[in-house]
């Protein structure tokens, strides 16, 4: 017998047994009608409470399917059960179980019922459409990833150790476009999908952007066992299956041991794909190499400041140009060169004359150079090339300090006296020369500086022992030999 056959034979048995009751009272449903929702894999209950059911059938149902009529189970599910007072119980609720449920009892042909409707809650599930792209640079590519899950969920993007080709962290959608393709855009893409209900999904999308090779070389210098050692280092950039045609052997790095004059010339790195070829050049010279800064960034003088820089070079350095400039905070075009002809920098080193510069055999030259007339609590840019015989160096890389002054604390005063100490200084020439490198003897020359005539007055500002400042305040005139000593506390 058919279900629907089985189904009509109850309903007209209920009919049957109606016309025969001897109960004054017909059957009635107390439960209302309600909307449920439930998370994949928990259990729900749905009421049906009745009263006066006499000889009457129940029956569930879900849509026009029949679950269960009376206490018989019509659906062979075991995860179906007829509870107390005719409540319908799932358990491990699955998807497929979403929908509208009836109780419904046939009186005399006309049903009663309440409808109860199911919401199942399901986490997001996630795909990608394509687990890797590739594609030329230049091109344009939508990645694409499909979402399910109730409710619907939420799609965001994101680039692994990066930022999308918007340049933001993070975007939503069902697709990410990626146009005008370039290096930067090669990369693990990440599609996200949330809807509040268990844990977010995720999947990877890799993108590969396949472009010509380009190469990028460095020199790096070293001083070994009293002699110059270089390495010239090719850097590149390829992509798949891709052949490094290198200086010596495919190999990316070349070592000079012992750097001497037949080793100047122009060298070349060489690379091939199959989107094309490339070839850069560095030049190995005598020039000395881009100076570098060793100053601290923050000055604790008024109006001056002692900056400093080494330079490795070949031979030894024969002249200095130095400019310098109140910063305007804003970014240089390029942070490793500046146009020395704008009004802007102020050219304050330029000693021509040989006498003045600091002789090292070393491979490395330190400078050391006053800066005056500044301005307290304000940012100055600064940059330097040298020269020796083989000519001018590249200009260093732009060096920026705070001139911030001195507020008169212990560690302050004792970081500016240290400083007066360690430095001779020039005031003809402004050149502060290494008294390491030079030899000088400090104390014979500032004594030589600070009593030259006896008709200056001077003022000593020193600390003595530990913590204790003494002002000693010496005035000689030309027209008599009288001092008078002034203590202060």
């Amino acid at each position: 017998m058919k279900v629907e056959d089985f189904t009509n034979s109850l309903i007209l048995l209920t009919e049957v047994r109606s016309r025969h009751s001897t109960s004054p009272n017909s059957p009635n449903i107390i439960s209302g009608s309600q909307q449920f929702k439930a998370e994949l894999g928990q259990n729900l209950e749905l009421p049906c409470k009745v009263s006066n059911l006499g000889n009457f059938v129940l029956m569930w149902k879900q849509g026009r399917r029949v679950l269960t009529a009376g206490r018989l189970l019509v659906r062979k599910d075991s995860r179906l059960e007829l509870g107390d007072n005719y409540s319908l119980r799932l358990t491990d609720i699955r998807p497929e179980d979403r929908g509208r449920y009836t109780c419904e009892i046939d009186v005399m042909g006309k049903p009663i019922m309440i409808e109860h409707d199911v919401e199942v809650l399901v986490p997001p599930n996630i795909i990608a459409r394509e687990a890797s792209v590739s594609l030329r640079k230049g091109n344009d590519v939508t990645i694409r990833c499909a979402a399910e899950g109730n409710p619907n969920p939420r799609i965001t993007w994101s680039k692994k150790n990066g930022v999308l080709p918007s340049g933001k962290g993070k975007e939503e959608g069902l697709a990410l476009e990626i146009r005008d393709a370039s290096r930067r855009d090669a990369g693990t893409y990440i599609c996200n999908a949330t809807n509040g209900i268990g844990s977010p999904a995720t999947a990877e999308i890799q993108v590969d952007v396949k472009y010509p090779p380009e190469i990028d070389i460095e020199q790096n210098w070293y001083w070994r066992e009293d002699q110059i050692e270089v390495e010239l280092i090719a850097s590149y950039m390829l992509s798949h299956q891709q052949q490094l045609i290198g200086i010596d052997g495919n190999r990316n790095v070349l070592y000079i041991r012992s750097l001497n004059t037949n080793d100047f010339g122009n060298y070349s790195c060489r690379a091939e794909n199959e989107l094309g070829k490339a070839r850069t050049y560095t030049s190995l010279s005598g020039q000395p190499r881009p100076p570098r800064f060793t100053s601290e960034s923050i000055g604790y003088r008024s109006q001056t400041y002692n900056i400093s820089w080494i330079t490795d070079s070949f031979e030894p350095i024969t002249e200095y140009k130095l400019l310098y400039r109140k910063s305007d905070g804003l970014p240089l075009p390029r942070r490793d060169h500046v146009d020395e002809t704008s009004g802007s920098w102020s050219n304050c080193c330029n000693p021509r004359d040989t006498s003045s510069i600091s002789y090292q055999p070393e491979f490395s030259a330190k400078k050391i150079y006053r800066l005056r007339d500044l301005q307290t609590g304000a940012v100055y840019d600064v940059v330097v090339k040298a020269k020796n015989k083989y000519g001018w160096s590249e200009q260093s890389k732009v060096f920026n300090f705070f001139n911030k002054g001195v507020d008169y604390s212990t560690q302050q005063l004792s970081v500016a006296e240290k400083d007066e100490d360690n430095q001779l200084y020039d005031d003809n020439s402004m050149n502060a020369v290494d008294l390491q490198s030079t030899g000088t003897d400090t104390s014979s020359a500032i004594r030589k500086t600070a009593y030259t005539s006896i008709t200056t007055v001077s003022l000593s500002i020193g600390i003595l022992l530990s913590y204790t400042v003494t002002l000693q305040l010496l005035l000689t005139t030309s027209c008599s030999s009288i001092s008078s000593s002034l203590l202060l506390l």
